[in-house]
């Protein structure tokens, strides 16, 4: 495997005498634990063994030294929380995930505005040109099921263009002017404004002079450019410059070919005269923060790369929006990993937890067939990235076969409905379950089925109550 085989530490622990006497003792952990690193292909690195130390002890020797020895290697943690119960303090034990502490935990939501530490904004800013490629992705896959011409040339147009001015300078302004025109189009469509907002563009002096003509009242100046024909456009000149420039068309006015038929088609958008125009994209207003100063998505990885656990928040988005920032954070994660991948680098140790999995991994509201799901390649793909994945649901149904097909560790316990009983049991054994896990509703009961095992097994998991909390 590129970029070499995981390395891994061990840790076993016995308590009681009569522990070892039924099995449980340290020999017959430790074999466990070797034969499970054997049959992942992993390097075990070291292995740490606790005698006589029981789990409530805070002072345990080879535990501190094992966390101690990992700090090296921190695991990112990523949880998708959309009924906020983690990010939040929840009604059953009164405590909150989130409550560890800022050094360890960052929760990121909707509607935040970065003045409470430790929570950011899951939002970007639309205005930026630092993050016009994540603007222009939100745009154009929701935008991309409306099909109509104007709608197609408008996604078709160029707004990103080259990274730098020399290496197409043609095309570095032409993206420039669409790119401006598109924040005006953000501003009639009611997004709102970052207060610091200026944008240039090369301005024909030809064109300006038409502009200029037609300006009216909707500015006390004319505009000017500077030496080198650069015209600054702030909040207040938008649309005054754009109004004009469209009004002058309209009159017949000889503009040249600085109108491509790109900027032209995002002008379309600008006006509304067709279809619903700008009005298309006020529902993306919650996707946007003039606040937001980087990607949601690239601050979410930078934070697993660190090591801390990574909460987002979506108990106070609709659903589009749960799903829309679940798969772009999602996909980010993935894309990154396989570079590293691809480039021989050293993995990032990720382990991703998704609650309530039946509202994200149902992609039917989004109607986007030709993009490829991002939890199935997850659940492909994840492990040569050293990336973990656990979901939980109550609706076996709505999770993608090749995800359930790709599912190593099963912890089963009540379902209610016929189907999904009838869904769960054409994997391993577990129609042999089938009736018990209708009928069972004891608290804790599950049925085990890990990956190493060979057999089903049911288990009676204990109550994690607000002790067990305190120890933790």
């Amino acid at each position: 495997m590129m970029g070499g085989a995981r390395k891994v530490a061990g840790y076993v622990r016995v308590s009681q005498e009569r522990a070892a006497k039924n099995g449980y003792g340290l020999g017959a952990q430790e074999q466990e634990v070797r034969r499970f690193v054997e049959y992942k292909g992993w390097t075990l690195v070291d292995l740490y063994r606790e005698e006589g130390v029981s789990g409530y002890r805070k002072d345990r020797p080879a535990m501190e030294r094992l966390l101690a020895d990992a700090k090296a290697g921190r695991i990112g943690q990523l949880l998708f929380d959309p009924a906020g119960e983690y990010a939040n303090v929840n009604v059953q034990d009164q405590t909150a995930l989130a409550q560890i502490g800022n050094e360890f935990v960052t929760i990121f939501r909707h509607g935040a505005d970065s003045s409470q530490p430790g929570v950011r904004p899951l939002t970007s800013n639309f205005y930026s040109d630092d993050t016009i490629e994540v603007t222009w992705q939100i745009i154009r896959i929701n935008l991309q099921v409306r099909q109509t011409d104007y709608i197609r040339s408008f996604l078709a147009a160029d707004v990103v263009g080259p990274a730098n001015e020399e290496d197409d300078r043609p095309a570095f302004y032409r993206a420039r002017r669409r790119r401006a025109a598109l924040y005006a189009t953000l501003q009639k469509a009611n997004f709102p404004v970052p207060t610091n907002l200026a944008t240039n563009i090369l301005v024909k002096r030809e064109v300006l002079d038409v502009v200029n003509r037609h300006l009216g009242n909707r500015r006390a100046q004319q505009f000017q450019t500077n030496q080198r024909g650069s015209l600054r456009l702030t909040a207040a000149d938008l649309s005054a410059f754009w109004d004009s420039l469209l009004a002058a068309k309209e009159a017949g006015e000889n503009l040249g070919d600085w109108i491509d038929p790109e900027l032209d088609a995002i002008l379309s958008m600008y006006k509304g005269s067709k279809g619903s125009g700008y009005r298309l994209l006020e529902p993306l207003r919650v996707y946007h923060s003039p606040t937001s100063t980087a990607d949601y998505a690239e601050q979410v990885l930078q934070e697993l790369k660190q090591g801390k656990i990574v909460i987002i928040d979506l108990s106070l988005g609709s659903e589009t929006i749960l799903q829309f920032c679940s798969e772009r954070i999602i996909n980010h994660i993935v894309q990154d990993a396989a570079r590293r991948f691809a480039q021989g680098q050293e993995a990032d140790q990720i382990q991703i937890f998704i609650e309530e999995a039946h509202r994200l991994f149902n992609r039917e509201r989004m109607k986007l067939k030709e993009e490829a799901d991002p939890y199935v390649r997850l659940a492909k793909e994840a492990a040569k990235y050293k990336i973990g994945l656990i979901y939980a649901t109550q609706e076996v149904s709505s999770v993608d076969p090749l995800i359930l097909s790709n599912t190593s560790n099963w912890i089963v316990t009540h379902l209610n409905n016929h189907a999904e009983v009838k869904e769960l049991s054409k994997y391993y054994d577990f129609q042999d379950f089938a009736e018990l896990t209708l009928r069972a509703e004891d608290v804790g009961f599950a049925r085990l089925k890990t990956r190493s095992g060979r057999y089903i097994i049911p288990v009676q998991i204990d109550l994690f109550d607000r002790s067990r909390i305190e120890v933790t």
